[in-house]
C-alpha cells in the first residue's frame, strides 16, 4: 500500500519538475 503511494507521488514530482 505505502509503495503504490510512494510510486504515484514519484512521477507526479517527475512530471512537475521539468514542467515548473
Amino acid at each position: 500500500m505505502e509503495n503504490t503511494g510512494l510510486t504515484q507521488c514519484k512521477p507526479l514530482l517527475v512530471s512537475f519538475g521539468p514542467i515548473a
